[in-house]
């Protein structure tokens, strides 16, 4: 298969060159015929003074010189000039029609041939070079770390073709490094998250299990409560790592969410039930609708879950919850009455471990878990809050 050149500028010297050799082969050719002839003419003219001086007939010169000839006259002439060493193989400087100096014509057209090619090839080689010197340099930046540089485009499309293709490469290295380094720092944040909170019921749990080893004669009763903070402290210490291990999950991409059509309603029911096991006095009340929308059961359920529980956490009394369907999106709007959460403390409370103050029994990680789901499910969420006027959240999902 022919090869498709694609360096409009190698076509262009290549046309160029080919059109000047031609040219110049053409003018060289007819100079070396017109020098040939020149010298048969002369060679003619010698002939016929000579054959003039033998005082024979100028009709019968020109006959003899000029006039048609047989194979026969071919033969008898050539036995004759052989018996001379005038043959086809005799050495050129005996010929007279050739002149040695004509060789030098062999030699311009050689030249003119081949000098072009050389050039070409000489251009081509030395824009090559620089371009190599080039891609080392790029190359060796790449080596120290500075993945901010990009080849520049020219006017050689073979070229741009590979540092197209060599700039898309470094760009998905730089990202990949970028993720490498996030992830790196997660990573580290993460540890030093889990073990600060973990750090607190494990010294709990520490001074119990000493206080039951050294006093071998407690009462019976403090033993058990000894035994049952202890319970408490590790089932706080079980939720806490479930629930981080679900935050790292979301936060790192390793979970797959199953979308499929979630009525709202059987969703929000099995939020109300999971938050009237822990707060059975909170009013929750719930007007029913009839909306769908795409989404993971299991892990909207978390979501919602959390944040209901958030506001049972802070309003005992009641609680309602409302489901509104827009064009595109649905909002679930989760309200309470209590005490409301102050301005300067609402920028900060899906961050995680972040707990306010009249709160400290709270981990602060349920609503920071809920965000993640809910932003892994391409909504959003909103939330206003007054002091002692309750608050407000917003839940807006994609249908």
């Amino acid at each position: 298969m022919m090869k498709t050149f694609k360096n409009k500028k190698m076509i262009f010297a290549i046309i160029i060159s080919q059109i000047l050799v031609s040219g110049f082969i053409f003018y060289i050719f007819t100079n070396y015929n017109k020098s040939i002839n020149e010298n048969l003419v002369k060679r003619d003219m010698e002939i016929i003074g000579v054959l003039e001086e033998k005082n024979i007939d100028k009709e019968e010169i020109i006959d003899i010189v000029l006039g048609t000839r047989n194979s026969e006259d071919y033969q008898t002439g050539k036995n004759i000039l052989e018996e001379y060493g005038y043959t086809k193989n005799m050495d050129l400087e005996y010929q007279k029609v050739f002149n040695p100096k004509d060789n030098i014509y062999i030699i311009f057209i050689s030249v003119g041939v081949l000098l072009p090619i050389y050039f070409i090839m000489y251009l081509n080689s030395k824009r090559r070079n620089r371009e190599i010197d080039i891609f080392n340099n790029y190359l060796d930046e790449i080596i120290a770390g500075n993945y901010d540089l990009r080849l520049e485009m020219t006017n050689d499309e073979e070229m741009n073709i590979l540092k197209n293709k060599l700039n898309k490469t470094i760009g998905i290295i730089e990202n990949n490094i970028r993720l490498l380094s996030r992830e790196k720092i997660f990573l580290k944040n993460m540890i030093s998250d889990i073990s600060h909170q973990l750090k607190t019921p494990l010294s709990s749990l520490l001074i119990f299990n000493d206080l039951m080893i050294l006093q071998a004669g407690m009462d019976e009763d403090m033993r058990k409560e000894f035994i049952e903070k202890s319970k408490i402290q590790l089932d706080r210490m079980e939720w806490l790592i479930i629930n981080l291990l679900k935050v790292a999950k979301i936060e790192s991409d390793t979970i797959e969410f199953k979308f499929e059509e979630i009525f709202v309603d059987d969703l929000m029911e099995s939020v109300i039930l999971n938050v009237r096991e822990i707060f059975p006095k909170t009013n929750i009340k719930y007007r029913k609708t009839s909306v769908n929308i795409a989404g993971d059961f299991k892990w909207l359920e978390e979501a919602l879950t959390n944040i209901v529980k958030n506001g049972c956490e802070y309003s005992e009394e009641k609680l309602e919850l409302e489901v509104r369907e827009g064009p595109i999106f649905i909002d679930i709007f989760i309200r309470d009455d209590g005490r409301g959460i102050d301005s300067e403390k609402l920028p900060f409370i899906f961050e995680r471990f972040y707990r306010a103050e009249e709160n400290t029994d709270s981990v602060g990680i349920g609503l920071n878990l809920s965000k993640l789901i809910v932003e892994k499910h391409g909504g959003y969420i909103y939330v206003k809050s007054e002091k002692d006027q309750g608050t407000e959240f917003n839940i807006r999902l994609k249908k």
